[in-house]
């Protein structure tokens, strides 16, 4: 029994195509005069395809020729596309025009520096420092207002740190306020006898200081207690401060009570820029309230 021969495909056998063309009428030699044509292929040299090989289109060197007619970009052409890359150099960071790709001649050219006349070097300085010297003053007042409303919120809430620390005690704690050369110092006392915080139970020791002895300025600079020349009363009708900041009885001392009540009085607070705060004790509540003074309408506003 012999082998099953594969079967030959109808389109490329030889004898089929003759036989094909025969029953067409064309006979085998006009057959193989028709005209193949060959594709191109990649790789091919411009003006030297080699082989069987014909160049694309897009390589044939008559292509890359310049024609005859060509004339150029002219002249005024050439100085307007020149200041357009001077000016978009100008525009663009050497860095951007690195990552752009610039040639380096290219990007010599447009990141160099442009030249300035000493009269506009001046005019630049003296504009500069104009605008320092308008905006110094507001500057400092602004800072100055933000220290003393910080100074007005520190000692605000070191008085009621007291107030809570007397009821969790169970026994007076009060604030003496002391004049020095240097300004004022203050310091927490605790009542060790029961008859409340006094400035000789203080120096004997007998009403021990419970907390640092500080100085406003060394915590807010250019913010001491002080009051401004001719400040008006915090309440219509009541009596103006004067010159002393400290309103709170003969011993400057404020005491908070183990019943949340606590000593009444008013402690002012004056800024380098005369930023003035001041902060009052209301004795049947032990509570603080902090007013704003405005010099614009000579008014004290709640802060």
């Amino acid at each position: 029994m012999q082998d099953a021969q594969p079967p030959v495909s109808h389109r490329h056998c030889a004898f089929c195509i003759a036989h094909d063309s025969t029953a067409r009428g064309k006979s085998l030699a006009a057959f193989d005069a028709r005209r193949i044509i060959i594709p191109s292929q990649r790789g091919c040299r411009i003006g030297d395809p080699g082989a069987r090989c014909a160049a694309p289109p897009s390589n044939i060197p008559y292509m890359l020729r310049r024609p005859s007619s060509f004339a150029g970009p002219s002249r005024e052409l050439r100085r307007d596309l020149a200041e357009a890359l001077a000016e978009a150099g100008r525009a663009l960071p050497s860095r951007r025009l690195t990552r752009l790709g610039a040639m380096p001649a290219f990007h010599r050219g447009l990141s160099s520096p442009a030249a300035y006349t000493l009269l506009e070097l001046l005019f630049a300085v003296t504009f500069s420092l104009t605008l320092g010297a308008v905006a110094t003053p507001q500057l400092l007042a602004s800072v100055d207002e933000q220290r003393a409303a910080g100074a007005v919120r520190y000692i605000a809430t070191k008085l009621q740190q007291s107030r809570m620390e007397a009821a969790a005690r169970s026994a007076s704690v009060g604030w003496q306020f002391v004049s020095t050369t240097n300004g004022y110092t203050y310091a927490p006392y605790l009542d060790g006898n029961g008859n409340g915080i006094r400035s000789r139970d203080i120096q004997d020791g007998i009403d021990p200081e419970i907390g640092p002895l500080e100085r406003l300025p060394n915590h807010f600079a250019g913010v001491d207690f002080g009051v401004l020349p001719g400040l008006p009363p915090v309440d219509p009708g009541g009596t103006a401060p004067g010159t002393d900041p400290i309103k709170l009885g003969s011993g400057n001392i404020l005491t908070f009570t183990p019943l949340g009540t606590s000593s009444s009085g008013s402690l002012y607070l004056r800024g380098r820029r005369n930023a003035q705060y001041v902060i009052r004790i209301l004795g049947e509540t032990g509570k603080t309230r902090v007013l704003k003074f405005d010099p614009n309408v000579r008014q004290w506003k709640p802060a």
